[in-house]
This record gives structure tokens, C-alpha cells and sequence, in this order.
């Protein structure tokens, strides 16, 4: 098991060696230089410490490619520790991945000429769906409940969630909603292999559940 300092500075010499790379997938040197420093910050994350430098180096390099921010306080891509075991469960090595988060795809779509908002959904808000025979389209009548709303903690949003109103609109005008509903939410959650319990997120996603959902 290696200490901060140490895999900081191992994953700092791989991510130096790909300085090159890095530069020619941002607008200036000043950036690119911002991006490695921050990236060696994130992979020197003690819940990290377990995975490969490869796999963690992927990640950064993954993230560089798609143009998103590496800060994860930003919400726009996590790097996730998975556990690889045997068949009898027992952990044969950690690996790093990424996972895009919410505000990321926003970002990715925004590039392609999509304005994408998401509003949470919780069970103290006025929230009906009604279904448009002439446009063929779910209609939704939302009015959020700021004064009861406890959004500032965590285990209030998980509880009360009922899930994520998204609202795309592209450059032509073309608008397009959907409701996404926390068991679509949680199905996707417990796709990942860090989490168990279906009753209670962990690691990110107990920290920005939220966050991770709607990108804020």
C-alpha cells in the first residue's frame, strides 16, 4: 500500500510523461498544466489507494479526451474504485474507473448544440403528469416547495427524492422534457459494482447523490 505522497508521485510522473498528449487537447498550455496538477491531486485520494497506477492514469487520460473538468466538486466525471473477485468473492485486485457524471453529459451535450436543465423532484413539491393527445407528449405541472425542502442534506434528499425532471432545448428551438423517476435512478445506481445496498448509497454517490443526478 503506497501513501499519498507516494502515489502522487508515481501517477504524477506517469501523467508528466504524457504532457504532450494532454496539451494538444486543451485551448492553452496554461490549462493543460491546471489539469495535470489537479489530476495529480484526485488520484492521490485515499479511497484510490488501492488501484493501479494504469488504471487511474486511464481515467485522467479519458477525461482529458472528452474536455471535461477533472475537479470532482464540478460533477463532471468521477473516478470510481471496482473491486475485480473470484467467483467465492474474494477481491483479486482494484481497478479505476471513470464515470461520466450528470453535469458532464450536459457539458458534451451543450457541444453538440443541446441546452440540457435538470430539476429535482422531491415528495413535498407539487409535482402531476398528464398525457397530450394532440402533441403525444407527457405534459408536467411543476411547482417546487422551497420552504419545506431539506436539499442541504443528504439523507433528506435520498429519502424524498421521487426523481429528475430534465429539459432539453437545441439550437432550432426544438424542445424536449422527461421525467426520469428515482427507481430508474436507483436501477442505474445499483449497476454499479460499489453498490450493495439497495437501500442506502456509498461513496460518491452517498456524497453527491443528488449532485450526481442532476449535475448541481
Amino acid at each position: 500500500m503506497s501513501t499519498a505522497v507516494e502515489r502522487a508521485k508515481s501517477v504524477g510522473g506517469l501523467i508528466a510523461s504524457r504532457s504532450a498528449m494532454i496539451n494538444s487537447l486543451f485551448k492553452s498550455e496554461e490549462d493543460a498544466k491546471r489539469f495535470r496538477a489537479i489530476a495529480v491531486s484526485v488520484t492521490a485520494n485515499k479511497n484510490l489507494e488501492q488501484c493501479s497506477d494504469e488504471s487511474l492514469v486511464s481515467c485522467v487520460m479519458g477525461i482529458a479526451q472528452l474536455r471535461l473538468s477533472i475537479d470532482q466538486n464540478l460533477g463532471h466525471a468521477y473516478i470510481i474504485p471496482y473491486n475485480k473477485k473470484d467467483k467465492d468473492g474474494k477481491i483479486l485486485w482494484t481497478v479505476a474507473q471513470l464515470q461520466i457524471g450528470y453535469k458532464g453529459f450536459i457539458q458534451l451535450l451543450y457541444r453538440a448544440g443541446w441546452f440540457v436543465t435538470a430539476y429535482e423532484v422531491f415528495d413535498c413539491d407539487k409535482f402531476e403528469t398528464t398525457f397530450d393527445n394532440e402533441t403525444m407528449a407527457m405534459k408536467y405541472d411543476f411547482k417546487p416547495n422551497f420552504d419545506e425542502r431539506e436539499d442541504d442534506n443528504t439523507s433528506w434528499s435520498y429519502a424524498q427524492l421521487k426523481g429528475v425532471l430534465v429539459v432539453a432545448k437545441d439550437n432550432q428551438g426544438n424542445t424536449a422534457t422527461n421525467f426520469v423517476s428515482k427507481k430508474i435512478i436507483e436501477k442505474i445506481r445499483l449497476k454499479s459494482d460499489n453498490q450493495k445496498d439497495a437501500k442506502k448509497p456509498s461513496n460518491i454517490w452517498e456524497t453527491w447523490y443528488v449532485g450526481i443526478v442532476t449535475g448541481k
